[in-house]
């Protein structure tokens, strides 16, 4: 049985209705059934969904396309959609790609990661998560829900070497 119908089952022992916005589906049999046939296309169409988004992130990590919102700092994208080839690229202004190399060698002196965050523009808990970016080597990584990994190693040029960015 799946989780669905065990929600609905503890929802009607408390005495409570599962009521839907588009259908209202009786409390009989028949009603049930539909109900639970409505909930299980829902859930296919869900999960046909989630399976071509995830096909699509898979295929742009190995083309080397951007699959997140936003670039790290000190890289710009221009998205496919917008003429561009959605692709990382160093940013054109110069400060933009020192401030963000200039934050790996902060941590190699060993300043705070209040410092690094200040130095960064961002909060205390993202400064790591930059700093912890295989972009900044020139790769793409994306992990799944169920743990699975898509990498690309070259997907872009990098801003600074792997010694360093270990390092830090």
């Amino acid at each position: 049985m799946s989780d669905t119908h065990k929600i609905i089952e503890r929802v009607e022992a408390a005495g409570g209705q599962v009521r839907s916005v588009n259908e209202d589906y009786p409390d009989t049999p028949e009603g049930r059934m539909a109900r639970s046939m409505a909930f299980s296309a829902s859930r296919m169409q869900w999960e046909n969904s989630a399976l071509t988004t995830r096909a699509s992130k898979e295929r742009a990590v190995a083309e080397g396309v951007w699959p997140f919102t936003s670039p790290p700092p000190g890289y710009v994208v221009q998205r496919k959609k917008d003429g561009g080839d959605g692709k990382l690229h160093p940013h054109p202004d110069a400060r933009e790609r020192r401030r963000a190399v200039g934050a790996f060698k902060a941590k190699l002196r060993g300043e705070s990661w209040s410092r690094i965050a200040d130095r960064l523009g961002v909060g205390h808990s993202n400064a790591a998560k930059i700093l912890r970016n295989p972009a900044y080597i020139g790769a793409i990584r994306i992990r799944f829900a169920d743990g699975e990994v898509a990498f690309n190693p070259h997907a872009h040029e990098p801003l600074i070497d792997r010694a360093t960015f270990e390092a830090a």
